[in-house]
């Protein structure tokens, strides 16, 4: 029965976010070693909030962050229950899309890299309202 019911909810959350945003919270370690992106492994940090927005067979990833240098403001109240998902987070309203040090704001992940591995790169924590797309207006204009 556990292996039916983890098949129901990987159903669930990719029909989901397939539809609207969703709010994911990045194993910092596992992206850095498969995707070689960055996300603050220095600094001692093990998870990294993102939000994916569907694109064509593949995830546009965006993480997230607290520093305040400018990068457009995410309003995480449109994602609600996040804290009952990922109550590892220390979650804010407000929060800005992560620059890394080669400038890139926008990330293309597959979906198995999600939820059909056994070591997936996040885990799920909220699906959005379409409202966030607002905010990341800015980010899309400027997507090569």
């Amino acid at each position: 029965m556990e292996n039916f019911q983890k098949f129901i909810l990987v159903t669930a959350v990719e029909e989901l976010c397939q539809k609207k945003p969703c709010l994911w919270s990045f194993s910092v370690k596992r992206v850095k070693e498969r995707k070689g992106i960055d996300l603050g492994i220095k600094a001692g940090r093990s998870r990294r909030p993102g939000i994916t927005v569907w694109n064509r067979y593949t995830y546009r990833v965006m993480f997230l962050t607290t520093k305040n240098n400018g990068q457009p403001k995410v309003d995480l109240s449109y994602c609600k229950r996040k804290e009952e998902r990922c109550a590892e987070m220390k979650w804010k309203n407000s929060s800005r899309i992560f620059i890394t040090n080669d400038r890139r704001r926008i990330f293309y992940f597959p979906i198995y890299d999600f939820l059909n591995t056994k070591k997936p790169l996040a885990e799920f924590c909220a699906g959005c309202d379409k409202e966030i797309l607002n905010y990341l207006k800015e980010v899309f204009s400027n997507e090569p």
